[in-house]
């Protein structure tokens, strides 16, 4: 069954519009082999939230396995919308 949201996103509950990790101890971990999952799995946005820097690191357009986009905001930036779902065509 499809949630009214999945409409509006263009997604449903089994395809997320973004994951975010908040990273403190497993940071490189999770700006390398963490990003290469999401991407390979076609996650449209991956942000990692850096405790110890206080940063946001924002991955976007996932294409062969890797992030093509990827952009560090510092406190009080803004950030884009979520890119939502990757089309299947890609």
């Amino acid at each position: 069954m499809s949630h009214p949201d999945g409409e509006l996103f263009g997604t449903d509950a089994s395809e997320p519009l973004v994951v975010v990790e908040v990273s403190d101890s497993s940071l490189r971990y999770d700006l390398t082999e963490k990003a290469a999952l999401y991407a390979a799995s076609q996650i449209a946005d991956y942000w990692v939230v850096d405790l110890e820097h206080r940063v946001l690191v924002v991955f976007r357009d996932p294409r062969n396995g890797v992030y093509e986009t990827r952009e560090t905001y510092q406190p009080g930036s803004r950030i884009g919308p979520c890119r939502g779902p990757i089309s299947s065509s890609m």
